[in-house]
């Protein structure tokens, strides 16, 4: 019976002793764990701050330059096309502006047969192309008519082209009833496309289809801006050239056409006061 109950009393203290040590391992662990768990709040904590005190290494290799806007002013340009040039004297005056002035041939005609034979002295001109007016009494040879056939205007076409085959830029010669007539327009357009021909319109007047036809078949287009000398007087050329001057500032640019008068000559010339405001350009440089 003592034999008994020693047993049971040596059974208690083992399991107590046993309870104990795995309770000792449970806390051992527990705290291993939660050690373990600082330690890494702690390295993802520096990490983080660390990061925080670092710029951006993006904007420190790629920083965004802001380039400060151009004060250079750019003058307008202005094209002068001097229109009706069938003499070398008349080039020679041109030339004596000292001025940057696009010269217009008209075609060789028994009145002036010597035009085409000149243009090879110049180094910057256009054909004038002859087409039919409203109201004039003598055409030049060789004007294009409302009524001319496809084939006729690209044969004429063909043989401006031969004759002054160091320019492809042409402008009409009077044409206020050819350049307002829908299917001559059409026809003519087309066969200044044939011959890679850029077309300036005088704008004789003011019904001109030539923007409609050039688009349709894709010809390169020009318009003219102003007259300076339908009136043949200096005080008229000079208002005109200040109101040339003006559109250039509005829109960049402007082109203007007189001819070959000597009142027209002595006032474009002696007229820098107007021009020094804009930079003068051959039509070539328009394109």
């Amino acid at each position: 019976m003592l034999q008994t109950t020693s047993y049971r009393e040596t059974k208690k203290v083992l399991w107590t002793l046993s309870s104990i040590v795995g309770l000792a391992v449970v806390c051992s662990l527990f705290f291993v764990e939660i050690k373990a768990e600082t330690n890494t709040e702690s390295v993802f904590k520096s990490a983080s701050e660390k990061r925080a005190s670092t710029p951006d290494q993006t904007i420190l290799t790629n920083p965004t330059k802001v380039r400060p806007k151009s004060t250079k002013q750019t003058r307008p340009i202005v094209a002068l096309i001097c229109d009706d040039v069938v003499t070398q004297r008349q080039i020679d005056k041109l030339k004596a502006t000292g001025l940057a002035i696009t010269i217009s041939f008209l075609p060789p005609t028994y009145r002036h047969k010597n035009s085409a034979k000149i243009a090879k002295g110049v180094a910057n001109y256009m054909v004038h192309y002859p087409l039919e007016a409203l109201k004039r009494r003598v055409e030049e040879e060789g004007t294009l008519m409302v009524n001319d056939s496809y084939e006729t205007m690209l044969t004429r076409t063909k043989q401006l082209k031969a004759w002054y085959p160091g320019t492809n830029i042409t402008n009409n010669h009077t044409g206020s009833r050819f350049t307002a007539d829908h299917q001559a327009m059409d026809r003519f357009m087309r066969s200044l496309k044939k011959l890679n021909y850029i077309f300036l319109d005088s704008r004789t007047i003011g019904q001109t289809v030539a923007k409609k036809y050039a688009q349709k078949h894709g010809v390169k287009l020009l318009q003219r801006d102003l007259f300076l000398d339908n009136i043949q007087n200096r005080k008229y050329i000079r208002k005109q050239l200040k109101i040339l001057v003006a559109k250039a500032h509005r829109n960049g640019r402007a082109i203007a056409i007189f001819h070959p008068h000597n009142i027209s000559l002595q006032t474009i010339k002696t007229s820098q006061d107007i021009l020094n405001r804009v930079k003068l350009v051959y039509i070539k440089d328009m394109l």
